[in-house]
């Protein structure tokens, strides 16, 4: 069949292709996309690199990126854009027919045309499609004829049938006449085909949905609902319509719609499938019912979803059931976990399937930790070993069975005594093990504890017996060996009897009434009794009484533990005679005796109440503290005692004499005679030793060697002064006798200036000899404490000034006259209370000191100065100087220097200054070099008028 011409022609390709559709380059930001979007109101965006299409973009891509929680500011578009694309070629598209047979086999909503290398020419959408068909569908609605509509078919060659569709609509023209008819002829064999078979196939699936016992429904892609079967229908009472779409929701349960619907929305974006537990109202009863919803989406050849495919199936029940077994399992478990025993279940591989919290708990494992794991995986192999071998007994035999079990704990090995009994199914097959246990360490210790302790009281060296204070008389029911050694009774003599027996006659005894008011009041007691054996012979008995509590604290029986004591008092007694044999010992002696331990610091450990007499210290003093003897001795003397305690453990024997601190601070000599005690086998037990007071022999001692060194110096001291007096007495007499003898024989041959010349030698040589024998009364006196201080207002420079003339004018010798004595004093006069005769002995001594021993020419000087209240003489020569080992023994009588030689001189002329020095309170000082010269320095109190 032909169509009439002229025909309306179809809008071209150009038409329906926006050539600036909106693109953004790869690194746009998904925000800015979206932006982008809104504001050009375009349902797309497509990608680009310098026109090279790279991926799209749409409307339905933002609100799957939204249910995903994309951050849009951050993510770049080439990392969320769809990069399979289907495109055409501009060249391929040869009209509009098949461009719009192309979107209807490819199923889109969107078409960008490409050249070559995939540059991008435009897009072509269903919107523009539309808009170009808008001019074709307004010449079509201006036909006022009927359009009319065939379908016939037609034998083709290879004797097939097929079918043609035609279409002929007349065209008017602008008066209204018609000019052509339009008319169109279309292949539909294969469209009829596949209508018939999807009839076929519907069909098919509405049977099966309306056959199986699940709710049957189908969505949309969007997930709106398009189709649920007759089981839903009955269910919610009510029709298709009233359900389809999103009205679904009107019988979901409300705790349970907004997960159902997070849930679906979830699915419909990401493509994921549903599976999903809610409950939905039931209209028959009004209840709601526990559902599982399974829904799975049907896509198209590109991975597309057209629609979801769900049921719904009803799991009230189960769920029930499910919670009524929860519930039994948790009573079931808070029976477990409440039980004092560990409680396990194994399976016939001996792995876990269920522990309690106790066994939680001691072996600090969770029900997770050994969920399926093999008891050799818990516990050492040989401990597993006898768990498995106890297992299979019991799966053997099939009856329970109790055995005792040893499991290693954190705090040592633990005994448990187990009961094991197999589960069994609706079969009657066991299938598991179960296993009770519980810990009897303790139990165990305690009958071990308890067969130890019959023994110790069984073989106990003390008599022990036990009564029952319930029964009246306080009967013994139980009597060890011991009891029979001790006593002589054996245990049937004496069970069931009171123990007042061993007392014979003598009850008389304070203790018994001790006992007695002790059993009343239900507490210990420990007394000491004179009992007697079954011969009659006296023994001491030591006996200790102890109440036994019920839970109640009632007294149920008493024990009592026996011990003889005999030799111990017949020892007690004999030491209480020693003891005091030896305290009339110590009281009558004068001597301190003492026990003090061999080792350490020698602790003392007896001290006799005497020492109180000798030492001022109370006994127990030296008891109190260990180191108080040690403390208390002398520390130049220390050494020295210690030493010979050292040298006692060797000689057994020591005597020492050592200074010990009285009480009252001072030191007194002890006389300290030690032994030392020794047991059996030779170790050292203790010192014993006695201490004698013997300072008064030590002071007479000192005073004796005291007075025989005294006696020794003077002897020295004679000798001395013989030798020195003889030595100088000699040289002045010799002078008297030659001049005396020259004047006798000569005198008149003489010149009146020699005679007085040799007549000033015998007076200067008598002077001399006078000036010795004085210094010799000086020092005599001073020796005798007799030297006279008789101090006077004295002006010190103008006494200083006569002295120095007075000595000029007695020198008469060469060497003498040789030396000039330099005064300074810065005062005119400088009063000072002194004693003239004393002051002349010092100053007369020195300075002649320091002419004698000046070199020739030399200049002494002499100086006078006051300094803070005090009168100092300063007097410095050249001369030999003294040497430095000589100085300590300077002032000594008759002591000379070392390097005089033959310089005359008695040695006392230092010692009377020293001694006229001291008697004025005054101060000496000397500084002195050898081949130098010497300064003596002189400091008196002064005392002004």
């Amino acid at each position: 069949m032909h169509a009439l011409t002229p025909v309306i022609s179809l809008p071209s390709i150009d038409s329906v292709i926006d050539f600036s559709p909106l693109t953004v380059t790869p690194d746009t930001s998904l925000f800015d996309v979206v932006t982008l979007m809104n504001q050009q109101q375009t349902n797309c965006v497509l990608v680009t690199d310098e026109m090279r299409l790279l991926g799209c973009f749409t409307n339905q891509d933002v609100i799957r990126l939204v249910c995903c929680d994309f951050d849009f500011k951050t993510v770049q578009i080439s990392q969320v854009m769809v990069t399979s694309v289907i495109t055409i070629e501009y060249s391929q598209a040869k009209n509009i027919a098949y461009l719009l047979l192309f979107f209807r086999q490819n199923n889109l909503s969107l078409l960008p045309i490409v050249e070559q290398q995939n540059r991008l020419v435009g897009l072509i959408t269903s919107k523009t499609i539309s808009q170009s068909l808008q001019i074709v569908c307004y010449s079509l609605n201006q036909l006022t004829d009927t359009t009319e509509q065939l379908r016939q078919s037609q034998q083709i060659a290879d004797s097939k049938q097929t079918w043609i569709e035609t279409n002929k609509v007349p065209l008017h023209d602008s008066e209204g006449n018609v000019f052509s008819i339009l008319g169109t002829f279309e292949d539909i064999s294969d469209r009829l085909e596949t209508q018939a078979a999807l009839q076929k196939s519907e069909e098919r699936f509405r049977f099966l949905a309306e056959s199986i016992p699940q709710q049957v429904w189908i969505a949309r892609s969007d997930g709106s609902v398009e189709y649920i079967n007759q089981r839903i229908q009955n269910y919610l009472g009510c029709n298709q319509e009233g359900i389809l779409d999103w009205k679904w929701q009107n019988w979901v349960h409300p705790e349970d719609l907004s997960k159902f619907f997070d849930a679906w929305q979830k699915s419909i974006f990401t493509g994921e499938s549903l599976e999903l537990e809610f409950r939905w109202r039931r209209v028959s009863d009004q209840t709601y019912r526990w559902h599982l919803s399974r829904a799975v989406p049907q896509r198209d050849q590109n991975g597309k979803i057209l629609n979801w495919f769900a049921t719904n199936t009803d799991i009230h029940d189960l769920k029930l059931a499910e919670s009524e077994l929860r519930q039994t399992q948790k009573r079931l478990q808070a029976i477990l976990d409440n039980s004092p025993a560990i409680i396990s279940v194994l399976d016939t591989q001996n792995r876990y399937l269920l522990i309690n919290s106790e066994y939680e708990k001691v072996f600090q494992l969770t029900q997770e930790q050994v969920q399926d794991r093999s008891i050799y995986e818990i516990f050492p192999r040989d401990i597993a070993d006898n768990f498995a071998v106890n297992n299979h007994n019991v799966f053997i035999n099939g009856t329970a069975i109790e055995v005792e079990e040893i499991i290693p704990q954190d705090n040592g090995l633990h005994t448990y005594l187990s009961i094991k009994f197999t589960l069994k199914d609706d079969s009657d097959i066991p299938y598991a093990i179960c296993s009770i246990s519980t810990d009897i360490t303790e139990r165990k210790r305690t009958e071990q504890s308890l067969r130890l302790r019959d023994r110790a009281i069984a073989a106990s060296s003390n008599g022990i017996v036990i009564s029952d204070a319930r029964l009246p008389n306080l009967p013994m029911i139980y009597a060890n060996p011991a009891f029979e050694q001790i006593t002589g009774y054996y245990p049937e003599d004496v069970i069931g009897r009171n123990c007042s027996f061993l007392q014979g006659i003598d009850t008389n005894q304070p203790e018994i009434q001790e006992i007695r008011n002790a059993i009343k009041q239900a507490k210990n007691c420990t007394v000491i009794l004179r009992n007697y054996r079954r011969d009659g012979t006296l023994f001491w008995n030591e006996l200790n009484i102890s109440p036994v509590l019920d839970a109640d604290g009632k007294c149920t029986h008493y024990v009592g533990i026996q011990n003889d004591i005999t030799e111990r008092k017949q020892a007690e007694m004999a030491l209480l005679m020693s003891q005091q044999r030896l305290q009339h010992l110590l009281s009558a002696t004068p001597a301190v005796i003492y026990t003090c331990k061999s080792d350490g610091d020698y602790e003392i450990t007896f001290m006799s109440d005497n020492v109180t007499a000798m030492l001022d210290y109370e006994a127990w003093e030296f008891l109190e503290h260990s180191s108080f003897w040690s403390d208390r001795i002398h520390l130049e003397d220390k050494p020295y005692v210690f030493t010979e305690m050292a040298n006692l453990l060797n000689q057994g024997e020591c005597i020492r004499e050592y200074r010990f601190l009285h009480k009252d601070g001072t030191y007194r000599w002890v006389y300290d005679q030690a032994k030392l005690v020794r047991d059996n086998t030779g170790s050292s037990v203790e010192i014993v030793g006695s201490w004698v007071d013997i300072t008064k022999s030590k002071q007479l001692e000192q005073e004796l060697r005291t007075a025989l060194q005294k006696e020794k110096e003077l002897n020295e001291l004679k000798s001395r002064f013989i030798s020195i007096t003889s030595h100088e007495f000699r040289t002045p007499l010799t002078i008297i006798l030659s001049s005396s003898e020259l004047l006798e024989y000569y005198h008149h041959k003489w010149t009146e200036e020699k005679r007085l010349s040799h007549i000033r030698r015998i007076q200067t040589s008598v002077k001399h000899m006078t000036d010795m024998l004085n210094d010799v009364l000086v020092i005599g006196k001073a020796e005798a404490g007799r030297l006279d201080f008789k101090p006077i207002s004295l002006d010190l420079v103008e006494y200083c000034r006569d002295l120095i003339q007075e000595l000029q004018q007695d020198g008469d010798t060469e060497d003498e006259t040789e030396n000039a004595i330099a005064f300074h004093c810065e005062y005119e006069s400088m009063h000072c209370r002194v004693d003239k005769n004393l002051l002349g002995h010092i100053l007369r001594n020195l300075l002649t000191n320091a002419i004698k021993y000046s070199v020739n020419d030399g200049i002494i000087k002499f100086t006078l100065t006051e300094q803070k209240n005090q009168v100092v003489f300063e007097i410095k020569d050249q001369g030999i100087g003294i040497p430095e080992e000589d100085l300590p023994l300077l002032f000594d009588s008759f002591h000379r220097a070392a390097n005089v030689g033959n310089i005359p001189g008695t040695g006392l002329g230092l010692s009377i200054v020293k001694k006229c020095i001291d008697l004025h309170q005054g101060k000496i000082f000397v500084d002195s070099k050898v081949g130098v010269g010497t300064t003596f320095t002189i400091i008196l109190p002064l005392d002004n008028y």
